[in-house]
């Protein structure tokens, strides 16, 4: 009965005396697995043995761990005795070439040497000895380290010489890149509905464009009050690198909630609540008539300084206030305005004052009070942007 060992790696057929395969030059081993890319042998020892896996050259391999000495399994004496003449007859029909790594007898048709895996046929040097090329099934060793393989996700191990980019007589130092999220200067959360934090978004490029469009980096294809590109959040350099926010033209408009007291003019927008409003011219309390002279009759106009405008969704206009005092507040009860029907609005929410130009101010409400702004605002650490339906919190990091 003839024996052959089989390679794990090509699985060629080869004799039960060969070291190496003689089809691709992978070791061969009795008794043993020698995983590739590893630089200890692992040992099966039986059948209750723990298992492990190892990764190597992009495939798994499961193998058996030894607690013990590794056991031997030594081929038949009449198995070796056969291999052995027949690999060293000089009858044979065989031509055979010497390997120029061991100097084995090796046959012209292997295009490994079976002792020790170097290639065979190789064109010699200058010096007469036979250019040895890398054998990638070979174990790595101080004499034969295994290269650095770009491109790999699989880790390199580590070898005793020097640094495959390293200058000679200088050791490689290379800090690498752990996340584009270091450079973020700012970051967006959007506060859902119930009030918490939802996802956020690192700034970390120069520009990012908000929208209901494909092209927008931050994408809330879903909102329908969103413009296709509704604003950009970018890095303004007139600004010292501040956050600015710039409406893009949306149809809707950007918001940003206010602190205190600030300076609104005729035109201007804002939220309170669920409310829109927007501040219009008010009356003179002289009458208008048609091109023939009639008058045309209605209730009669309170003359007032400015009128505040409830704007309702579709464009279309709803209550409209007269303001004829110094101020003018908003809420749900015992203002000039009421919505006690508005969840989200406060009982005394906002204050129009008039005396001192025209001002709007916030009255601590829970929700906040927003005005739109007037192609782009300068952001700081803790505002709040309010686009079509999204509410952001800004955090400059």
């Amino acid at each position: 009965m003839d024996f052959a060992l089989v390679c794990d790696s090509c699985s060629a057929a080869n004799t039960v005396t060969q070291n190496a395969c003689s089809a691709c030059g992978a070791t061969l081993a009795w008794g043993r697995v020698v995983i590739p890319a590893l630089a200890e042998p692992v040992t099966p020892i039986g059948e209750n043995a723990p298992i492990r896996t190892f990764i190597s050259n992009d495939r798994a391999n499961t193998v058996l761990v030894p607690p013990t000495a590794e056991p031997t399994r030594e081929p038949s004496a009449p198995a070796v005795a056969a291999t052995a003449a027949a690999a060293a007859s000089p009858n044979s029909d065989e031509a055979f070439a010497k390997c120029s790594s061991c100097a084995a007898n090796v046959p012209e048709s292997h295009a490994f040497c079976f002792e020790c895996g170097a290639p065979m046929g190789q064109p010699l040097g200058s010096d007469g000895t036979q250019a040895r090329a890398r054998n990638p099934f070979m174990q790595p060793s101080a004499a034969n380290p295994a290269p650095a393989t770009r491109g790999s996700n699989l880790p390199i191990a580590p070898t005793s010489g020097p640094s495959l980019d390293a200058p000679a007589g200088k050791a490689a130092s290379k800090t690498m890149f752990f996340g584009a999220m270091q450079t973020a200067r700012a970051k967006l959360t959007v506060i859902r509905g119930d009030g918490h934090d939802g996802v956020s978004y690192s700034l970390a490029g120069q520009e990012h464009t908000f929208g209901r469009g494909a092209d927008c980096a931050l994408l809330f294809a879903e909102d329908a009050y969103l413009s296709p590109i509704h604003a950009n959040f970018f890095y303004d350099s007139a600004h010292g690198g501040a956050l600015v926010v710039r409406d893009e033209g949306s149809q809707n408009g950007v918001f940003v909630r206010i602190r205190g007291t600030v300076p609104i003019e005729q035109g201007s927008r804002f939220l309170a609540g669920e409310q829109l409003f927007e501040i219009a011219p008010g009356h003179t309390g002289d009458l208008e008539f048609i091109a023939d002279g009639t008058y045309y009759f209605a209730s009669p106009a309170p003359a007032s300084t400015l009128r505040v405008v409830q704007r309702l969704r579709g464009g279309s206009t709803a209550a409209a206030y007269a303001v004829s005092g110094g101020s003018f507040t908003i809420g749900r009860e015992g203002n000039d305005a009421n919505f006690p029907n508005d969840p989200f609005i406060s009982g005394r929410h906002a204050q129009i004052v008039t005396t001192r130009g025209l001002e709007l101010t916030d009255l601590n409400s829970k929700n906040g009070t927003f005005v739109q702004i007037r192609g782009q605002h300068v952001l700081g650490h803790g505002d709040y942007v309010f686009l079509g339906q999204q509410l952001l919190r800004i955090e400059i990091v």
